[in-house]
């Protein structure tokens, strides 16, 4: 069963506010974010329908899926929990970094192919992309705050059978996007902060800090593994408005419209594809910043206003992605509106 194409009542309350569907999406509570969140949702994709079935009855094993390779077998495989093949689909004595897609996205999608075959040779490590599309694909309200437990749970459970296998959690990294990033928090939160790392790529800001903060049980933050790093792509509006990471990058001050994603905004349609674009803005920074001749690299700074006067310029420098020094604090960068779209202080 699944919603119709177009959800009336919201495109009404829409359709009330002067500035449309960017008015309502920059108020910080809002009681109808879940369905300015699904509407946003069909206005990026043609024909998108959405999983409306309430009550999950399928076990969590058919919905929550496992692919996974290393440098020596870079096409991905599947695998389970307690896949008796698991020793020749991975090599346990290399660390594991696991890629955790968003709302609405699919493990099949290119970014996530190209992140895990960058995973495999910038970081020559195993792989294992979590494949939850099926979960994904519910009404953002559902998807936020019952799904996302369910893959978190999911993926502690293969985690766990991992590490009987001899794999420590501290070489356990994890990377999501969007709700993967808070379902990366929840992972952490559930192994008591003792994995390795979580990069979380512009964590989902609706039901997770507004209109009221969760709980840190439920969202991303620096508790959830020994070190966290966030890269913020569209603050306040898809993404967080503050980072609570141990380094928190902001892209361009992390606001939306990154400067590949600047078109001229009309209507609600074309605002919802410059959000769109930005909020996966952070997924390419963060590929790419695995390619270690590209450097995206911060500086330290209080807010970007400062960054911008040159205020900021004696602080303490950091990069995006793994190969950073982990300083601490927020960092400030400007990035070019074309690939490579390296770094370039302005």
């Amino acid at each position: 069963m699944y919603l119709p194409a177009i959800l009336l009542g919201t495109l009404a309350i829409i359709s009330s506010a002067n500035g449309g569907l960017k008015e309502l999406f920059s108020k910080e509570a809002d009681n109808n974010i879940g369905q300015l969140m699904d509407t946003m949702a069909l206005l990026w994709f043609n024909n998108f329908k959405f999983n409306v079935i309430r009550k999950i009855i399928a076990p969590v094993e058919t919905l929550v899926l496992f692919s996974c390779g290393h440098s020596d077998s870079t096409t991905l495989q599947e695998t389970r929990l307690k896949d008796p093949e698991i020793d020749s689909k991975l090599n346990l004595s290399k660390p594991v970094t696991f890629v955790i897609h968003g709302w609405t996205d699919d493990a099949k999608k290119l970014w996530v192919q190209q992140m895990a075959q960058s995973v495999i040779s910038g970081m020559d490590t195993n792989v294992v992309v979590v494949q939850w599309e099926r979960l994904a694909a519910y009404q953002y309200e559902q998807a936020a705050k019952d799904n996302t437990l369910l893959v978190s749970g999911h993926v502690s459970k293969f985690i766990r059978f991992l590490v009987g296998r001899g794999v420590a959690l501290k070489d356990v990294t994890l990377i999501g996007h969007s709700l993967g990033a808070h379902i990366c928090g929840q992972i952490g939160f559930n192994f008591d902060g003792e994995i390795g790392q979580i990069y979380g790529l512009d964590p989902a800001r609706a039901y997770f800090t507004v209109p009221f903060d969760r709980g840190l049980q439920f969202r991303l933050d620096s508790t959830d593994a020994q070190y966290v790093q966030m890269v913020i792509t569209s603050r306040g509006e898809g993404g967080v408005l503050y980072g609570d990471g141990h380094d928190n990058f902001y892209p361009n001050g992390g606001n939306n419209p990154q400067p590949n994603c600047v078109i001229p905004v009309g209507s609600d349609a074309e605002f919802a594809l410059q959000l769109f674009c930005s909020h996966m803005h952070s997924t390419t920074l963060f590929r790419m910043s695995l390619n270690t001749s590209l450097t995206f690299e911060g500086t330290r700074c209080n807010n970007y206003a400062r960054y911008l006067l040159g205020s900021c310029d004696s602080n303490v420098s950091n990069r995006i992605g793994v190969f950073n020094s982990r300083a601490g604090g927020d960092f400030y960068f400007r990035t070019l509106p074309k690939s490579p779209m390296n770094h370039t202080k302005f």
